[in-house]
């Protein structure tokens, strides 16, 4: 509408001065005619610009404007739905990194785990395993103080094995079972920092967050793992001092403990069935003595290293006096017991280099590597002596004095194989029986069984050997 204003009053200008130029030398009234002019052509171009072009330009300006307010409205609109769109988007990249995250976690746990396994398999001693088992849950727990504890055969009492992050945490080195709740309901116990009424007797007052975990294989609990924090003094200039407790694990790590547990005691159970197994393939039930089978196989182990280190290696070949009347006058189980007692006795006397095997029937073959003539008899004396003072009864009944025989023999000075030297420590224990028993005799010279058999033939003499 201004705009139409102007253009009107803009219409009356120009037309007044075209009239007054035109008429400048006219008559009279050229001024009143002029306006008069210019006033009946705006009067009558008005309704003409109002309706022709001016209300169609006010319509199409009123239109643009509802445009541009809609536009407005719809870029509002767009923002917001933009900003709502990247926070969504925002909110799904936080989840998705969170569950790559787990993912990547779980994986590395699943790793640990098969890597555990793994080792624990190869092992073939219990130690070996539980140095295994602390490296790992530590790795697992960094930081958090543990402890690993195995069932003693007697079933009765576990005992420590393997700690770490020690923090004067465990009461004890053992704990009978009833003084931990995880053996008493036979699965994990977790005692967080705001409950502590039911916290396991095997653990120190200070103990704050805990968790046991039975160790368990074919429905048999093997030992136990407990893990765990101690209450913490916290504080400083602004604050006085609290006690704070730092929780052991996460839900997400206690699932991982429990994996672990599982296959640990897994693990351990095969071990342990390994080293029975081991044991019983190596010694002999009755007398605990290595067997036969194994004295075969160390005797050529040792052979071999004494003459790499150009040592002595003696054999001394023990055998119980009048047994069988022995066996006829109070029998068998009293024999039993007997070799039993000598078995003990021999385990006892040995060294930890030495092998003491069953040979047969009551006969015992001791091996003695680094040791010559000297040596081996004087160690075969003290166990003669050691026997004969010893007092044994079965059920209730006295035995009497059990007396034993022995022959020495020494390689390389009395033979130049195993075989020979057996033999040559059987002969001399032999003789030790003709001469009345219970005494030690000692092999004389060189016996070779194949005389054209290269390899067999060695030195008669060997330095260090002193003759008996």
């Amino acid at each position: 509408m201004n705009l139409l204003v102007i253009l009107t009053v803009a219409v009356f200008v120009i037309d007044a001065v075209v009239n007054v130029g035109t008429h400048l030398t006219g008559a009279h009234g050229i001024i009143f005619e002029t306006c008069f002019d210019a006033s009946a052509m705006a009067v009558s171009l008005f309704p003409v610009l109002y309706i022709g072009v001016f209300k169609k330009l006010v319509s199409k300006n009123a239109e643009l404007t509802e445009s541009e307010a809609k536009l407005a409205a719809a870029r509002d609109e767009l923002e917001l739905r933009i900003a709502e769109r990247t926070e969504d988007l925002a909110a799904a990249n936080r989840t998705l990194e969170q569950s790559i995250a787990r993912s990547e976690s779980q994986r590395n746990v699943a790793i640990q785990i098969g890597d555990t396994v793994r080792l624990l398999q190869a092992c073939h001693k219990s130690a070996e395993a539980y140095d295994i088992i602390a490296k790992k849950i530590e790795g697992l727990l960094p930081g958090v103080a543990g402890a690993l504890y195995i069932f003693k055969s007697s079933r009765n009492v576990l005992d420590r094995v393997k700690e770490w992050n020690v923090q004067v945490l465990f009461s004890s080195t053992s704990f009978r079972p009833d003084e931990c709740w995880a053996l008493r309901i036979g699965k994990i116990h977790k005692v967080d920092a705001h409950d502590l009424s039911v916290k396991c007797h095997h653990l120190t007052g200070d103990a704050c967050s805990t968790i046991c975990v039975p160790l368990v294989a074919s429905g048999e609990v093997l030992g136990l793992l407990s893990v765990g924090s101690r209450n913490q003094r916290a504080g400083n200039d602004m604050a006085p001092p609290h006690i704070e407790c730092t929780a052991v694990a996460s839900e997400q790590e206690l699932v991982y403990l429990s994996l672990m547990s599982e296959s640990i005691g897994i693990a351990l159970a095969n071990i342990r069935l390994r080293e029975v197994l081991h044991e019983q393939a190596i010694h002999d039930k009755l007398t605990g003595l290595f067997n036969r089978r194994f004295m075969d196989e160390v005797m050529d182990m040792e052979l071999n290293q004494a003459d790499r280190n150009k040592t002595p290696l003696t054999v001394v070949m023990l055998d119980v006096d009048y047994f069988k009347q022995f066996n006829d006058l109070h029998g068998h189980d009293a024999g039993d017991a007997v070799l039993a007692a000598l078995g003990r006795c021999f385990i006892q006397q040995a060294r930890k280099s030495d092998v003491v095997c069953r040979y047969g029937g009551e006969e015992i073959l001791a091996v003695l590597p680094n040791t010559d003539l000297a040596g081996a008899t004087r160690w075969a004396e003290a166990v003669r002596q050691k026997v004969e003072c010893m007092t044994l009864s079965h059920q209730g009944q006295q035995l009497g004095t059990v007396t034993i025989s022995c022959g020495i023999a020494s390689y390389p000075r009395n033979a130049s194989n195993k075989l020979d030297l057996i033999k040559a420590a059987d002969e001399a224990l032999y003789r030790s029986k003709a001469e009345g028993r219970n005494r030690v005799n000692v092999a004389m010279g060189l016996v070779v069984a194949d005389r054209c058999d290269k390899d067999s033939i060695r030195p008669s003499g060997f330095a260090g050997d002193a003759s008996v």
